[in-house]
C-alpha cells in the first residue's frame, strides 16, 4: 500500500468591501475565514504470481536436428506441403 497526504490551509478576511480595508475598522467590520483541506491518495497493490511461460517446441518426426533444417529448406524453397 502506498499513498500521498495534503495538506493545505488558506486563511481570508471577508466582510464590508470599503470598510474592511481601514487599518483601524477593518476589525470591526470584517472577519477571517480559515479554510482547511485533506486530500489523501491512496494506491493499493496486490502481487500475483504467474506461472512460467514454457517455451515452443518444434515437432521432430525423424528425430534429428538436420531433418528440421532441411523440412525448414524445403518450405522456404516450396517444395514441401506439410
Amino acid at each position: 500500500m502506498a499513498g500521498m497526504l495534503q495538506n493545505d490551509k488558506e486563511w481570508n478576511r471577508e466582510g464590508v468591501p470599503g470598510l474592511m480595508h481601514i487599518p483601524v475598522l477593518k476589525y470591526l467590520f470584517s472577519h477571517k475565514v480559515k479554510t482547511s483541506r485533506k486530500t489523501s491518495v491512496v494506491i493499493f497493490v496486490t502481487p500475483t504470481l504467474l506461472d512460467a511461460p514454457k517455451a515452443p517446441v518444434a515437432f521432430n518426426a525423424g528425430g534429428s536436428d538436420d531433418d528440421l533444417l532441411s523440412i525448414e529448406a524445403k518450405k522456404d524453397m516450396g517444395g514441401f506441403h506439410g
